[in-house]
């Protein structure tokens, strides 16, 4: 049996039960046992279902199960998505082929195929987000219900896209689902780990040098934008915090993620 990427980080599966689960307007399925199922729900603190299957599912097939579960939650009205586990997975049964009767996105993403980034991707990827050119603002990604500093991020950097007076257009993934068919031409993100893809990438928002750059870009793709309140905001916090002015080695070393600190541009953190 293949071994998890890393016991001590969170799986693939679950990686992309925290990039599903934040849509509004999907209902995730983790088909697999108990424990596959408690864990992202513990973690991501998010309604999660699951198959919750046994040892005579393992031995007969889990198909029976999976059918009732999928049964008792269409007619909701949400878009179902399964994400399956590594039992499903080893068995190789053709969940596609079972799945093809319902209107379900299935998302193969066992704990030993990968890390969390690499399961929130290929669900993001699967889920096939869309842009609009009559869609106004910005999108905001890296938002990951994994992440234990994502809501405080995303409220300052809509803070900051609001000061700037651009509108913030979707969030990946903390939106509604029918807004990843409709989302900006501009992407900024907040934590690099789990960037979307999606539209132009106009920059991260780890440090007061990244920040600025990004807002100048900013300024540069919207017309009707007014950056000057948010660069001298940055100026006054770089004078009082000079050592926020580049990012810390160990932050560098790692990745460049915001997830290692939880500091967007380093305001958060002033306790301004």
């Amino acid at each position: 049996m293949p071994e998890c990427d890393n016991p001590l980080w969170p799986c693939a599966m679950t990686g992309a039960a925290a990039c599903l689960a934040g849509f509004e307007g999907m209902t995730v399925v983790i088909h697999g046992s108990s424990g596959c199922y408690y864990y992202p729900t513990t973690l991501l603190r998010a309604p999660l279902h699951g198959t919750f299957i046994l040892e005579n599912e393992v031995i007969f097939g889990s198909e029976d199960r999976l059918r009732e579960v999928i049964g008792e939650l269409t007619g909701t009205g949400n878009r179902i998505a399964v994400i399956t586990t590594c039992v499903p997975a080893i068995l190789g049964e053709d969940i596609q082929s079972l799945l093809a009767e319902h209107d379900v996105l299935l998302v193969d993403s066992p704990g030993f195929s990968g890390d969390a980034e690499a399961g929130y991707t290929r669900a993001l990827t699967l889920l096939a987000p869309q842009t609009d050119a009559a869609t106004d603002g910005v999108n905001i990604d890296g938002v990951c219900l994994l992440d234990p500093f994502f809501k405080g991020n995303l409220q300052e950097i809509r803070r900051l896209l609001n000061l700037a007076s651009v509108p913030v257009a979707t969030v990946f993934c903390r939106d509604s689902l029918r807004k990843t068919c409709t989302a900006s031409h501009y992407t900024l993100g907040t934590n690099g780990d789990f960037r979307s893809g999606v539209g132009e990438y106009l920059g991260g928002t780890l440090g007061f040098g990244t920040l600025r750059a990004t807002f100048e870009r900013i300024g540069t793709a919207f017309d009707k934008s007014d950056i000057d309140p948010v660069l001298r905001e940055l100026s006054q916090q770089e004078e009082e915090r000079p050592d926020l002015r580049q990012v810390p080695a160990e932050v560098r070393s790692a990745g460049g993620s915001d997830f290692c600190r939880g500091i967007v541009c380093g305001i958060c953190c002033t306790g301004t």
